[in-house]
């Protein structure tokens, strides 16, 4: 979950997701009829979600890449509603990435 960068507070994780953003989004740029981006979200801080959301929209990003889950939240979690709303209402694309599990079955 590196790269995800869920290991990291609330301040450190909306500036490192927007550089990764922003990141992207000039790589795809530079061959725009080859290649479309996927932003990220800190999903450890669910207040940012939506203003990540939307900033990896406003960079011509189709929507953002997630984990299964984020240390100590499931997806399910309701602090993630207005995310999955927002995502819904602008047809973002959600790839979630099968990635680690809070699963203790062996």
């Amino acid at each position: 979950m590196q790269h995800y960068h869920y290991w990291a507070d609330e301040q450190l994780a909306v500036r490192a997701h927007r550089l990764a953003n922003e990141s992207t989004a000039s790589h795809c740029a530079s061959a725009p009829e080859r290649l479309r981006g996927l932003g990220l979200v800190p999903l450890q801080h669910p207040e940012s979600t939506v203003r990540l959301l939307e900033h990896a929209l406003d960079l011509g990003l189709l929507g953002v890449e997630l984990s299964s889950h984020a240390p100590g939240r499931e997806l399910s979690d309701p602090a993630y509603e207005p995310f999955w709303a927002r995502a819904e209402e602008t047809g973002a694309i959600l790839f979630l990435h099968p990635f680690g599990c809070t699963s203790t079955s062996g």
